[in-house]
């Protein structure tokens, strides 16, 4: 049985992993990642989900790419991690906008912590390594926890289908 978590999931692998490669290594996120995930949506979205959730997911991206862009015109956030995030969540329903900020703020730790980590206990390899995220000291690629949660969201998601009987 075909469900939304599982095909958004397989969507959405490659165009994550790329963004979170690109922003670990550039410190940008590509806007064609951001433009094909969107494409994603709107192109799985009526297949999976009822008309009505289709339209209202994109309720809540618009108020996060606005919320994104103003907190890029204040130097908190990056453009393209604005547009990332706000494209993200129409893959996301807005009852699971909770669950979905719990796996952002652990992932996002986690994250923060191992590149910390890998920063102290490996200096040279990290300056060596071609990443600007390593070599950057004051920016954090957060394109890496916002394309992490997304899978993990849908992997979440997945659960309920999976404990059936």
């Amino acid at each position: 049985m075909l469900v939304a978590p599982t095909v958004f999931f397989a969507a959405l692998l490659g165009p994550c992993l790329y963004a979170a490669w690109s922003d670990l290594k550039t410190m940008t996120i590509p806007n064609r990642v951001v433009l094909l995930c969107l494409a994603l949506y709107i192109v799985l979205g009526p297949f999976l989900l009822s008309f009505e959730a289709y339209l209202w997911r994109f309720v809540p991206a618009l108020i996060a790419l606005l919320v994104g862009f103003v907190l890029h015109m204040l130097g908190q956030f990056g453009a393209g991690d604005a547009k990332f995030a706000s494209v993200l969540l129409l893959f996301v329903p807005l009852k699971d906008m909770t669950t979905l900020l719990w796996l952002y703020a652990v992932i996002t730790l986690i994250s923060v912590a191992t590149l910390f980590l890998i920063r102290l206990a490996a200096p040279r390899w990290a300056a060596k390594s071609g990443l600007k995220s390593f070599r950057e000291r004051r920016v954090f690629p957060l394109g890496l926890p916002l394309a992490l949660t997304a899978l993990a969201y849908q992997i979440v998601a997945l659960l309920p289908y999976l404990t059936r009987s």
